[in-house]
């Protein structure tokens, strides 16, 4: 009896050993899975306050798994097989105590792991997917420049202007007014600048491109420009599909994400209207939203210019940020 008694706690031990390896090992799995997933596509904060809570629940549950599992393997292998008294009801039953007492630690483990994946993450640059933030605090300063454009080009008088979040909700009234503005507040926004060219060549409407326009728009973080863009971006989706003169456009990705459309209309020429077309291609990059418009003749028009001028936007925020050298940024050939 005293043997079967003696083999039933050497059981015990080897029982809940394997299941605590077993619990730290897939529950901090599936917690450093679930904490590089949110932090990838949510940040640091959500990821930081989801995990505080999640943590523990898969190592608590696969420590009681574990019981299950790794108790019986044991118990009917090896010696513990023919051990009359190590029964796997006794050995896989655990008093209250110790069990309180090992999700208490598992928890404070949970903690511990918390904090090393956040160490992790931050010593291998995931911020959201961008290995190098880029946070901006000038609007101007990356900006469509006159530099950027052909030689024929003029900057319109007066359309260089910083645009407050009012400027920017223009375009809304009432409760949809009121919403706007505090969708901007919510997502950060500090500060927006836009400019306009036009070429002073009178035969610029015959070779394509004659109006420029760009425009940026600076959030207090990466994380607020981004909601910015996905909410633009699905009003866009909702407007091309309702408009018959609007068609999205595909391009490379410019900055960290990018979008493009067209919208066709007529201008009067002479004695009749032409058909003109817009490009525009809206952008992000880091807490950057930018946007360029290029108008040319419908015949003529392509979303090659737009794309062009903003890749060199694209650029300068980089060479702002300092993450590249003013040589690297492409010249403009519009």
């Amino acid at each position: 009896m005293a043997g079967s008694q003696s083999q039933e706690r050497r059981a015990r031990v080897v029982v809940q050993t394997g299941m605590a390896a077993f619990a730290l090992l897939v529950g901090s799995g599936l917690d450093a899975v679930v904490t590089w997933w949110v932090w990838s596509n949510w940040g640091p904060g959500p990821a930081v306050a989801l995990c505080l809570f999640f943590w523990p629940i898969p190592a608590i549950l696969t420590y009681w798994l574990g019981f299950g599992l790794f108790g019986r393997v044991v118990l009917t292998t090896g010696v513990f097989r023919t051990a009359a008294g190590a029964r796997p009801a006794r050995v896989v039953r655990v008093g209250w105590p110790i069990a309180l007492t090992a999700v208490a630690a598992l928890s404070a483990l949970a903690v511990v792991g918390v904090g090393l994946t956040i160490v992790v993450l931050e010593m291998t640059g995931e911020d959201g997917g961008q290995e190098d933030a880029v946070l901006i605090q000038d609007a101007e300063a990356v900006s469509l420049q006159i530099g950027d454009m052909p030689i024929d080009f003029i900057e319109v008088e007066g359309s260089a202007m910083h645009v407050t979040d009012s400027q920017s909700c223009a375009g809304a009234e009432g409760a949809e007014l009121d919403e706007c503005l505090s969708q901007l507040k919510e997502w950060g926004r500090l500060d927006g600048f836009q400019v306009e060219y036009v070429s002073n060549d009178s035969s610029a409407f015959l070779r394509g491109t004659y109006d420029v326009f760009g425009a940026v728009s600076i959030y207090q973080d990466q994380e607020g420009a981004v909601e910015a863009f996905r909410a633009g971006k699905e009003r866009l989706q909702k407007e091309l599909q309702q408009l018959e003169d609007a068609n999205p456009v595909e391009i490379p990705t410019v900055g960290d994400e990018s979008v493009a459309f067209v919208t066709t209309t007529s201008q009067e020429m002479g004695a009749g209207d032409i058909p003109v077309s817009l490009h525009v291609v809206d952008f992000r990059r880091g807490n950057v939203l930018g946007r360029i418009g290029a108008t040319a003749p419908t015949a003529l028009a392509s979303v090659d210019d737009a794309l062009k001028l903003a890749q060199v936007m694209d650029a300068r925020i980089l060479w702002v940020a300092g993450l590249i050298s003013p040589t690297a940024s492409p010249i403009a050939t519009p």
